[in-house]
């Protein structure tokens, strides 16, 4: 749950793919995973009524497989 004036940052791997893993360290797990646009986060979040404030994508890194996004966003805090 997210408090009005609450603030948010979401660091995210950016692409369109999607992707299953069944095993981590040795050990068996069930995880979904799926990359995202910026643009598209910052979609989703308005219409959950926050503002977003910032949208921005680095490139990847030499120990990185994608290109980092981040959104910043605010929960608003309702007018009287």
């Amino acid at each position: 749950m997210f408090v009005p004036g609450g603030q948010l940052m979401l660091v995210f791997q950016v692409g369109d793919d999607q992707g299953h893993r069944a095993e981590a360290f040795g050990k068996a797990i069930c995880v979904d995973w799926y990359r995202q646009q910026p643009d598209e986060i910052a979609g989703l979040l308005r219409r959950a009524g926050f503002e977003v404030w910032a949208t921005t994508t680095r490139q990847r890194d030499s120990a990185e497989k994608t290109p980092q996004g981040y959104v910043l966003a605010r929960k608003p805090v309702a007018e009287s």
